[in-house]
């Protein structure tokens, strides 16, 4: 018993710390990138594999698991930035962003995702792989919100629903050389406009890993002007991987910190397939979810709060971010960098 358990804390601490080390090249391959995806699970693993090293008396696989453990947590990048932040300037305007992906016609309980949205009181709403019905007129977030760039006979997937004045729309939804987005200028008022881009990123190693040129693309997509900027939706990656590092790097905006589940949807199962006849499962455990919804902000944008929202019948939650947007600044203050 004691050699299977000898086996077990070597299986876990040695493959969860290979794991880990081969994440950290992201930045020099995609695949590894996408395995680095997975740093916090296999950090969790290798550690259980090191304290029951140290339990059986194998010092060195114990040390080996929590060292990978540690590793992991520590290199987490994006994580570890305060959630809250100032604003660059005292002269400010409160607003209210939220996104959402909804899982569109898959979604069973479509009205009540949309009071669940409304309910949430965004004053800027993106929506991300939305209904068609979304669209029309009589939807009941049309009803909720007097400005939209949703057009009808276009396909919309993605979508900005705002209770502000809009200007500036650009609408892209189909080229997989580039994200899936929507952009406008929301007018707050007394000369302050802020530029929001909704935007939805493929799923990563896709289309010779369209996802990594979809991070440099972004960067050409936000809003015009030199005001503020805001770029939200589903990235498909999390904070720490090397695709958000590039979506920074492209657009010169920052993601706030703090690690939030906005992904609990289902990993594809085989045995499950052959036992039952459905690939995928029941949400997976909330340990094992993932952080791929993601807001990024110009840094004179202040950042007070952000919540993270279920979504009835989407494997995702949405992400509600109470800013603090500067009335009077400089004009280059928040020009790319």
């Amino acid at each position: 018993m004691k050699r299977f358990g000898i086996g077990l804390a070597s299986l876990l601490a040695f493959g969860g710390a290979l794991w880990v080390v081969l994440g950290l090249g992201g930045a020099w391959n995609a695949v590894l990138d996408a395995m680095g995806f997975f740093r916090i699970h296999m950090g969790i693993l290798a550690g259980l594999g090191g304290l029951l090293a140290f339990a059986l008396g194998q010092r060195w696989i114990g040390a080996l698991g929590l060292g990978a453990a540690i590793l992991a947590v520590a290199t987490l990048g994006p994580v570890w930035r305060s959630v809250e932040r100032p604003a660059g300037s005292s002269d400010t305007r409160d607003l209210t962003i939220m996104t959402a992906n909804v899982l569109g016609t898959a979604n069973p309980t479509l009205d009540r995702a949309a009071s669940a949205l409304i309910a949430a009181n965004a004053d800027v709403l993106a929506v991300i792989e939305s209904p068609r019905a979304w669209s029309l007129p009589g939807s009941a977030l049309r009803r909720h919100y007097p400005y939209t760039t949703a057009r009808e006979g276009n396909r919309n997937s993605v979508l900005i629903f705002s209770r502000l004045p809009l200007g500036g729309i650009v609408q892209f939804d189909r080229d997989p050389l580039s994200p899936a987005f929507h952009t406008a200028n929301v007018d707050l008022g007394d000369g302050t406009v802020l530029g929001v881009t909704a935007t939805h990123f493929r799923w990563p190693l896709v289309l010779d890993n369209i996802q990594r040129r979809q991070a440099v693309a972004v960067g050409n997509v936000l809003a015009g002007g030199s005001g503020p900027k805001v770029l939200m939706g589903d990235f498909n990656a999390p904070p720490w991987s090397e695709t958000m590092a590039r979506v920074e790097a492209s657009t010169g905006l920052e993601m706030v910190g703090g690690l939030r589940r906005t992904w609990a949807g289902h990993y594809p199962n085989p045995l499950r397939l052959l036992v039952g006849g459905e690939l995928y499962g029941r949400d997976i455990p909330a340990p094992l979810g993932h952080h791929i919804d993601h807001a990024l902000f110009s840094r004179g944008l202040g950042v007070a709060q952000v919540e993270v929202i279920p979504v009835p019948g989407s494997d995702h939650r949405a992400v509600w971010t109470r800013l603090a947007v500067p009335v009077a600044v400089a004009s280059t203050q928040f020009a790319r960098r």
